[in-house]
């Protein structure tokens, strides 16, 4: 992932979850760390434009972002 990609916040808890499963705790702890920073960026950057914060991917990035919390063990936020 490129780190200014438009939208590159989107893959982290996927991210974190592929590194769970090669046995990378730390990494993948670190990613949801990122998604969680990328995702507080991205509002900010919302609140000073008229674009709305999801373009309807808002339910399958909650569904990846628990999954990845419950898998890594970092629990709901």
């Amino acid at each position: 992932m490129k780190p200014d990609s438009v939208g590159a916040w989107r893959g982290w808890p996927l991210r974190a979850m592929i590194h769970h499963r090669l046995g990378r705790a730390e990494e993948a702890r670190h990613d949801l760390a990122e998604a969680r920073d990328r995702l507080e960026r991205h509002r900010a950057e919302v609140r000073k434009s008229d674009r709305p914060l999801f373009d309807g991917n808002w339910f399958d990035y909650e569904v990846l972002d628990r999954a990845a919390r419950s898998l890594v063990g970092t629990g709901p936020e």
